[in-house]
């Protein structure tokens, strides 16, 4: 099969950078990572989508006048006859997606009602010269609406990897009788006798009517399901150079494959990341590529450990490509560095050492000098999907060299190896559809061993046992504000959005971060527009808002299945 990543990310990153002489058990910087992420959405999920159908469907339709006739009329050997005043309402009942064997099912219940007794529409005629006519109107009655929708994979018009819909041929099963019509001041039968005469009927003359407007208003429906999915497909790629405090990372993500089974609709997509120059700092202790474990994801609809089965849409995100994530960040260097007034805005001397190691240093410098902390990376951050928290990220032997002025040189004076394990949990707040991310820095996440001290030895258990927790209150003290608010506001579309959000491990080797969504309705804001074509928090958009409105960063429209991956590429908002 035609493999549309390779051929994408070749054009739009040029040749990916693997290599034949990669270890075994890595991935060469920049290599593909095939599946990087899995998106699925469960029967479970359809069920609940099948509510944003009363965006496609009008409410009301208005009907222009009709008139005609039929025969002779100016010989009164005919009629003539108008109908004015008609109006329609259309009212959903039940929307129903069904996955099948590579394709999807859509079936729409309405309950369509034509004018009522207190604004009937008007029936007049001339017959034989004689005019004549009554009000009518017809009660609600049933109307079934069926297609399909498939998903493809192509190449778009940039070259790269997109995902194509096409809804098929929509079937209507109207479901109008004669005895639904209501007539005012004459009979149906009557009427039907009269026109029949001239080879017309009242039954097949609404019918007519009401069978174009229905036609009409769900003609529209194909493009307006493709847009939709079409647009939620876009929040599903990712092509972006990321600035990460001086290091150029090229970060990829497309579809690669689509499966749609009885079981689901899984979209599986390929990443890949690298930077654009590798840093010196770490050219001594680079393996050549991130750690690659190439397990299979969950199959569809398996939820992880601990998890609620009967969930709506799921992501899964491999620790493979996370873990590329992190080499091609620690490969780019951002990871050295110097420590020192120039990074933190004033001026670091000796006298820190006395925070971070007690008196241990204060017969050296009975006077503060200037002091540099220079960081030793010496192997890449792993992520690790079965800590206590829903994801952490660790990181071994991240050395600290804390360099001064001794006896006329610069000298390491105390060489620190740091083990950190920063883990992040995910919250979801389904009345305000806030998404908080809650980083924990506590003293746990540190364990510090002295690495090199020549010049106090004897104070080696002392710093070890201080260091952890001082370092950790340090660094919430200057990176807590970068730390904490980490929220995100989620829209709905259409008074649909998330209610509940689950996050584990999962897969066979617990090496997938699983996140688990349950959709329904939710009283926060959804992205639509108003009467103006603006957005607002009502009902949605109106025919004539091209494009959807936005509530937050997500599009309004592929919210609901491109938002299971920002849990992978949550990026702080402006």
């Amino acid at each position: 099969m035609l493999n549309f990543l390779t051929i994408g990310l070749a054009v739009l990153t040029g040749a990916w950078a693997g290599s034949a002489t990669t270890p075994p058990g890595l991935h060469a910087p920049g290599t593909p990572i095939l599946p990087a992420v899995t998106v699925d959405v469960t029967p479970e999920g359809f069920n609940q989508l099948g509510g944003l159908a009363s965006a496609l469907v009008p409410s009301e339709i208005v009907v222009d006048p009709v008139s005609g006739e039929e025969g002779e009329p100016d010989w009164c050997l005919g009629v003539v006859y108008s109908v004015e005043n008609i109006w329609v309402d259309l009212a959903i009942t039940s929307a129903v997606i069904t996955p099948r064997s590579g394709y999807l099912d859509l079936e729409i219940d309405l309950q369509v009602q034509v004018n009522d007794a207190y604004d009937p529409f008007r029936f007049d005629y001339e017959l034989l010269c004689i005019s004549d006519g009554c009000n009518a109107y017809v009660d609600p009655f049933d109307v079934g609406v069926a297609t399909t929708i498939e998903l493809a994979l192509v190449t778009g018009a940039d070259g790269l990897p997109a995902i194509d819909s096409t809804v098929g041929e929509i079937v209507i099963d109207n479901g109008l009788a004669s005895n639904d019509i209501n007539l005012d001041d004459c009979t149906l039968a009557d009427i039907e006798e009269v026109l029949g005469w001239f080879g017309l009927s009242m039954f097949d003359l609404v019918l007519s009517l009401l069978e174009g407007e229905l036609e009409g208003a769900v003609a529209d429906m194909g493009p307006e399901i493709e847009a939709l999915i079409d647009d939620a497909a876009v929040g599903l790629a990712v092509s972006q150079e990321m600035d990460l405090a001086g290091v150029t990372m090229q970060l990829d993500l497309f579809p690669e494959t689509i499966d749609i089974e009885p079981e689901g609709l899984r979209i599986g997509l390929a990443g890949a990341s690298d930077v654009a120059e590798a840093a010196e700092c770490i050219a001594e202790f680079d393996a050549g590529g991130s750690l690659a474990t190439d397990s299979m994801p969950p199959d569809i609809g398996e939820a992880g450990l601990g998890i609620s089965p009967e969930h709506h849409i799921g992501a899964h995100v491999s620790d493979d490509f996370m873990n590329q994530l992190m080499y091609s960040v620690w490969r780019g260097g951002l990871l050295c560095q110097t420590v020192d007034e120039e990074l933190t805005g004033f001026a670091i001397d000796t006298s820190f050492l006395g925070i971070l190691a007690g008196d241990a240093f204060d017969e050296m410098f009975e006077e503060a000098a200037p002091l540099l902390i220079v960081t030793r990376p010496t192997e890449p951050p792993l992520v690790n999907y079965t800590s206590a928290h829903d994801a952490a990220i660790t990181v071994d032997n991240l050395g600290l060299d804390f360099i001064a002025e001794v006896d006329h040189r610069q000298s390491r004076v105390l060489g620190m190896d740091v083990a950190a394990d920063v883990g992040a949990d995910i919250a979801l707040d389904g009345k305000t559809g806030t998404l908080d991310v809650i980083i924990d820095l506590g003293e746990d996440a540190l364990d510090a061993t002295v690495a090199a001290n020549e010049f106090v030895p004897e104070y080696t258990a002392e710093i070890e046992a201080d260091f952890s927790s001082t370092l950790s209150g340090l660094i919430g003290q200057f990176a807590g504000s970068l730390l904490d608010g980490l929220s995100y506001a989620i829209p709905g579309f259409e008074g649909i959005g998330l209610v509940a959000l689950e996050i584990g491990p999962a897969g066979d080797g617990q090496d997938w971060l699983g996140a688990y969504a349950w959709l329904g309705e939710v009283p926060y804001k959804s992205s639509g527009c108003d009467d103006e074509g603006g957005c607002d928090s009502g009902k949605g958009c109106d025919k004539g808002c091209e494009g959807g409105c936005t509530s937050g960063s997500i599009p309004g429209r592929g919210l609901l299945l491109s938002l299971p991956l920002m849990l992978v590429l949550i990026r702080r908002r402006p």
